[in-house]
């Protein structure tokens, strides 16, 4: 027999030179609130190389710069290389409210949208 997977909508953001260098230089979280690591130098601004630890349902991984970190509809999260997510994953449809959306248009956490946004 053959099976075909149910169409799910997922979050996911690409964790790209851009997000690690605002991360590691500017002291923010990473993707979904990971903390970034990596190999760089803040005074020449330079960045050799970057990382998150995902931990996932299989146990700790560790996802470089280019890989797509997704939240499946379980709130787990995942790595998935580039050419896997184009080859499987297409923008959807949908609106966003914008109670789970920060500042910079960043989805929030189930944790921070479930009503910790504003509180001290």
């Amino acid at each position: 027999m053959k099976f075909r997977k149910k169409p799910v909508v997922v979050e996911a953001i690409q964790f790209t030179e851009d997000v690690a260098r605002e991360a590691l230089f500017n002291g923010t979280k990473g993707p979904f609130g990971l903390s970034v690591s990596g190999d760089y130098h803040p005074a020449k601004g330079l960045l050799y190389r970057a990382w998150v630890v995902i931990k996932t349902l299989e146990g700790e991984t560790r996802a470089g710069l280019g890989v797509w970190i997704i939240r499946g509809a379980k709130g787990e999260l995942y790595p998935c290389e580039p050419d896997i997510f184009a080859a499987t994953y297409e923008p959807a449809e949908c609106e966003i409210d914008p109670d789970r959306v920060d500042e910079k248009g960043r989805l929030l956490p189930p944790s921070a949208q479930e009503g910790d946004r504003g509180k001290a």
